[in-house]
């Protein structure tokens, strides 16, 4: 039975009905399977029993991850309609986007989180995205990193996919979510885009018809990157709303990508293809989908720093002007939490001391967590094993200047660490471990 073309007919009859619930069968639409069966419910209209017990198995099959269940979204112009009318233009909504996804005219945002004991977060940030009002369908993907509270169930219940964790660590459970998402895409990989946040997270109106619209305006993008809100309480009741990297940087004294070289003291130039060196923050970044499977961009495995790990790999494979683009109305909410404390409500000046301190806001402070500078040293010893074939006991100890005084040993001409092509007037010193 094919599927009902977009806005060419009205589809409240029962036999359009039940079209459509073919269609949802067919397709593994968990989410239009709901809504026709709603719709005839309050309609009173019958359906075939086979093809009721076939939408009964889709909707467990999409429970227990066999497929991805779509976001119920907002229809713009359509909150005052009465609700069997509403059912409707969502029905006709979700055929019209089946159809694009079929032509390959139409992506998916897979909203990728992952969370550890976050029931209570889950429902804010979802309800964020329930909220957006865009063309393209949004499927949410967490990935339960052992949790023991209802982080599963709340997921289930407001229209999210769960993707079992097991690895501890954030990087391990982010890249739980991509693999799972890019083995149960409905499109073409590139139509595909994958917003990464945290739980603790709210996407402003507008997120993802700006990110949706970018991708698609520029097939060059790979990364968007955005602003990510932060409003912080001062224990003198100042409310600071920090929205980019130099208002964050500037309060807390943290450090950039760059900064994290500098203090390794090496050269970010010497690693990345090109400036701007972009931080691809954790809480709001979207990429294409295909990029980790054309590229090989993979999380962390263990406990680095993910953020600083990704954002290499990116920047060391892919020109940063050309290939990552800020997108204005990419703007996520973002929660204090890991600035104040879990336990406090406001930024304390001991608090401030500390972060300022370490240069970091202790975001993976779990047991074998690794810092950023440690992050990025263990990056950047990964990448010279790999430019210079290094053996496992053998390390760059520095890259100098060629007239510059060095030491008696293994002296060789510095590799640029993405396109292994000499660095002019720069030499590598190898050393054991």
């Amino acid at each position: 039975m094919p599927i009902l073309p977009p806005g060419t007919h009205t589809i409240a009859t029962p036999h359009s009905i039940e079209a459509a619930l073919y269609t949802a069968v067919d397709t593994g639409n968990a989410l239009l399977g709901d809504y026709c069966t709603d719709y005839a419910q309050a309609e009173g209209i019958g359906l075939p029993g086979v093809l009721v017990a076939a939408n009964d198995e889709l909707q467990v099959g999409a429970n227990s991850g066999q497929h991805l269940r779509w976001l119920d979204t907002v229809v713009s112009g359509a909150e005052v309609v009465p609700p069997s009318q509403l059912l409707l233009q969502k029905i006709q909504r979700t055929l019209g986007q089946i159809s694009g996804i079929r032509s390959g005219e139409l992506g998916i945002m897979y909203v990728a989180v992952p969370a550890l004991n976050e029931e209570a977060n889950l429902t804010s940030l979802i309800a964020s995205f329930q909220r957006q009002d865009a063309d393209v369908p949004i499927a949410v993907v967490v990935g339960d990193n052992n949790s023991v509270d209802g982080t599963t169930a709340v997921t289930q219940k407001l229209g999210g996919n769960v993707v079992a964790a097991p690895v501890p660590g954030i990087g391990p459970t982010r890249q739980a979510v991509v693999d799972f998402i890019i083995d149960h895409c409905e499109t073409d990989l590139a139509c595909a885009v994958i917003a990464q946040t945290d739980a603790d997270c709210e996407a402003e109106a507008g997120y993802a018809r700006a990110v949706s619209s970018a991708f698609a305006e520029y097939p060059n993008v790979m990364v968007g990157v955005g602003p990510s809100v932060y409003e912080i309480k001062t224990e003198g009741g100042t409310l600071l709303r920090l929205s980019d990297a130099k208002g964050y940087g500037d309060l807390l004294g943290t450090t950039g990508l760059r900064g994290y070289f500098d203090l390794a003291e090496r050269d970010i130039a010497d690693y990345l293809l090109e400036p701007p060196y972009r931080y691809l923050a954790g809480p709001n970044t979207a990429y294409r989908a295909s990029l980790f499977r054309d590229h090989d961009i993979r999380y962390p495995s263990g406990r680095e720093w993910e953020s600083i790990c990704v954002s290499v790999q990116v920047q060391r494979r892919l020109p940063s002007a050309t290939a990552i683009r800020y997108i204005p109305g990419q703007v996520m909410n973002v929660s204090p939490r890991a600035i104040v404390g879990a336990e406090r409500g406001v930024l304390t000046q001991e608090r401030l001391g500390a972060i300022r301190a370490t240069g970091h806001v202790g975001v993976f402070s779990g047991e074998g967590s690794i810092a950023p500078l440690d992050t990025t040293l263990s990056v950047i010893r990964a990448v010279d094993r790999e430019t210079y074939g290094l053996g496992t006991d053998e390390q760059v100890v520095a890259v100098l200047d060629e007239d510059s005084a060095v030491s008696d040993g293994d002296v060789r001409p510095a590799l640029h660490g993405a396109t292994g092509s000499l660095i002019p007037g720069k030499v590598a010193v190898i050393g054991k471990i």
